[in-house]
């Protein structure tokens, strides 16, 4: 290539590829957010918006993560509750069972008690 051909395919190629100016960062540094959630330099109703959403969803989550504990918790107390029921059971009625059904009935709640504790 000529040295004038050179010049006319950089200035073709750089009029087909314009050089982007470097962008002011888009997201605020963590820990240093601002009103401004949506980062367009303007705290407006698009913010507030943004906002009570992302509270709403947290609040859905927390609340989501609550019931499963609370769940957890209750399966938990109602196999346990239920094993000291069978062992209560059989103290209140010890002449009612033989020996072989006084072992399956403490295996059993034994087993409640260790796999679901």
């Amino acid at each position: 290539m000529t040295n004038d051909s050179h010049l006319m395919f950089e200035k073709y190629i750089a009029s087909r590829n314009p050089v982007i100016e470097k962008a002011e960062p888009a997201l605020d540094p963590v820990g240093k957010e601002d009103a401004d959630i949506n980062n367009d330099g303007v705290v407006d109703k698009q913010d507030e918006y943004l906002r009570k959403r992302r509270d709403a969803i947290a609040q859905k989550i927390h609340a989501k993560e609550e019931s499963e504990e609370q769940n957890a918790l209750n399966s938990h107390y109602n196999v346990n509750h239920e094993a000291l029921d069978l062992v209560e059971h059989l103290m209140d009625h010890p002449k009612k069972y033989q020996k072989s059904d006084v072992v399956k009935i403490l295996t059993i709640a034994a087993d409640h008690l260790n796999h679901k504790a």
